[in-house]
């Protein structure tokens, strides 16, 4: 079984809207999606991913190619 998301390891130019209009979701979709199953990863409150080293992306949302 496949898990339903990758783990996104964020780089310096990443934001939050950047990774979520990349995949076609809301700030706020991929912000809920990452809190749900992240676990005890660190949680998102804000758009700046300082801090941050994994977004949480639902596969769903990734073509095939990027999932390799």
């Amino acid at each position: 079984m496949t898990p339903d998301f990758i783990k996104h390891k964020v780089r310096p130019q990443d934001s939050l809207c950047s990774l979520a209009s990349r995949i076609r979701m809301t700030e706020e979709e991929l912000k809920e999606f990452h809190n749900q199953n992240c676990g005890k990863m660190d949680k998102l409150w804000v758009s700046n991913l300082r801090g941050i080293e994994f977004v949480l992306i639902p596969t769903l949302f990734i073509s095939k190619e990027e999932q390799t």
